[in-house]
């Protein structure tokens, strides 16, 4: 991959609804910091303000709006701001950046559209209005300049929707750094390695799948003494802590809500799980990888596979299976766990090669 020269200090501008701690947000965020120190001007354009730590030196801008009323609140951040390249997320944030790139008079700045979950299951989850903004932003997608996606089953994915040629959707894996850990234990749990714990983290929303994760639990915890910690919070929360008390063992299961810092649960952990039914990249998977957690994940469309290299960096199991689920659990926990391989295979994912591969398509 070639580098691209700073002699110009070029301006990036990232536009998303919002960072919170979800996944295109710490994308962006990582993206924002390697960017910056590398000499870049970087300008993060949200709609609301963020709930995470911005890294020092990047320009942030809240529109205070809506995406409908954003357009030329949009437009006049562009005229000021005249950014080399805009990089949006998003179906309706994306198809706001087309329309305020219009609007400002910058046809010509290059915009890249990047798609961060498998397109055909989500908008399988999604209600008729946001379903015709996917058909929107499908045929307008001509009028982009670049087409990314964060792993290669996300892009083919695109390709096959949108009736685009192969190789046409462009795949940037997300950026994955090294974690800065603490040293404190972030859970009484994971401070007890007579009895180990489970951790999973994501929003509590049918997409991942927290209830069979918790039925292979129940299942695992009847020849196991075991533990399991979720990290998240989302609107089946209710539900999945009725699940809990309804179960022998709810006394071993806790669900935590959305907490800051993840990477300090997984570094402790006996395993990380992910359950989900469908994902883009797999974040979660990657970062447990890289503070040596076992991991277990379902072999879900599009990322996990790809990310844990067909499986030579941690177990896949089918999606919805309980009892597969619960089984590869068992046999991570009775096995000694190398994690130097699935950590050495993370440079693909290096922070200053996917920014620099971003500023390729200047």
């Amino acid at each position: 991959m070639g580098k691209v020269e700073i002699s110009v200090r070029h301006r990036i501008c990232f536009v998303t609804d919002s960072v919170d701690g979800g996944g295109i947000g710490t994308v962006f965020l990582s993206l924002s910091q390697e960017l910056t120190a590398i000499g870049c001007y970087v300008d993060l354009v949200l709609f609301a303000p963020p709930i995470c730590a911005v890294p020092e030196g990047v320009n942030v801008v809240v529109l205070h709006t809506r995406a409908r009323c954003a357009v030329f609140h949009l437009a006049r951040q562009f005229r000021k701001a005249q950014p080399d390249l805009i990089v949006s997320a998003r179906d309706y944030v994306n198809l706001t950046v087309l329309f305020a790139r219009t609007c400002a008079g910058q046809g010509k700045t290059p915009l890249v559209w990047s798609f961060h979950t498998h397109q055909t299951l989500d908008t399988k989850s999604k209600n008729v209005a946001q379903r015709a903004m996917d058909w929107v932003s499908r045929s307008l997608s001509k009028f982009v300049n670049h087409l990314v996606a964060v792993s290669d089953g996300v892009a083919r994915d695109m390709e096959e929707r949108a009736r685009l040629p192969n190789g046409y959707v462009k795949t940037i894996y997300n950026p994955v750094g090294v974690p800065l850990l603490k040293l404190q234990i972030a859970h009484p749990w994971l401070a007890q390695p007579q009895v180990p714990a489970i951790v999973a983290c994501g929003r509590l929303v049918p997409q991942k799948d927290f209830q069979t994760l918790i039925s292979a639990f129940v299942q695992l915890r009847k020849t196991h003494a075991v533990r399991l910690l979720i990290l998240g919070e989302g609107p089946l929360r209710n539900q999945l802590q009725h699940q809990i008390d309804q179960t022998l063992f709810a006394g071993d299961i806790q669900l935590l809500g959305y907490v800051e810092d993840p990477v300090a649960f997984m570094k402790d952990a006996a395993c990380f799980v992910s359950s989900a039914q469908w994902e883009g990249f797999g974040m979660a998977i990657a970062e447990a990888m890289a503070v040596g957690c076992p991991v277990v994940a379902t072999d879900c469309p599009s990322g996990p596979r790809e990310v844990l290299a067909d499986g030579a960096y941690g177990t896949l199991v089918p999606v919805a299976d309980t009892d597969a689920l619960a089984k590869a659990l068992a046999c991570t926990l009775d096995s000694v766990h190398d994690p130097r391989p699935a950590q050495a295979s993370l440079v693909r994912f290096d922070p200053r090669v996917i920014a620099q591969a971003y500023l390729e398509l200047i």
